[in-house]
């Protein structure tokens, strides 16, 4: 009789609980759960051309490289031997993929800083990099 009593009493404070689960706040919270959300209402459109400066490949400064391409309206970043991600305008110059990875072409598409590389698919596990990892041509 006192266990019964006990457990309903537990379960009456438990109903009384309220529980919040919130996801990622930002961007920064989301790149760290592995995940972003790409608005296309909110997607930067380039130009006509405008990807041509960065279609190129980059020495990655582990001697690796990573390659940049387009097809069509695509964009995508690759890293040597590797399956292919799609890249999603921000801004000029400035992309994203889903799972966080941002890429910043500087000195007109010369170097581009990746933040987040090891999110990028590799049969080799790479460590999560303090800050950017920069690339040139």
């Amino acid at each position: 009789m006192k266990k019964t009593f006990i457990a309903a009493l537990a379960a009456l404070s438990l109903t009384g609980m309220t529980v919040a689960i919130a996801g990622p706040q930002s961007v920064e919270d989301a790149a760290k759960a592995g995940t972003v959300q790409i608005s296309k209402t909110n997607q930067y459109r380039l130009g006509t051309g405008e990807f041509n400066d960065y279609a190129a490949t980059y020495r990655l400064q582990n001697g690796n490289t990573v390659r940049f391409s387009q097809q069509a309206n695509r964009y995508f970043i690759q890293l040597k031997g590797e399956e292919r991600t799609e890249l999603h305008p921000v801004a000029a110059a400035k992309f994203v993929t889903a799972q966080g990875v941002d890429v910043e072409f500087r000195e007109e598409g010369d170097l581009v800083a990746i933040t987040n590389i090891h999110q990028l698919p590799s049969s080799v596990a790479m460590a999560p990099v303090e800050g950017s990892v920069v690339a040139r041509r």
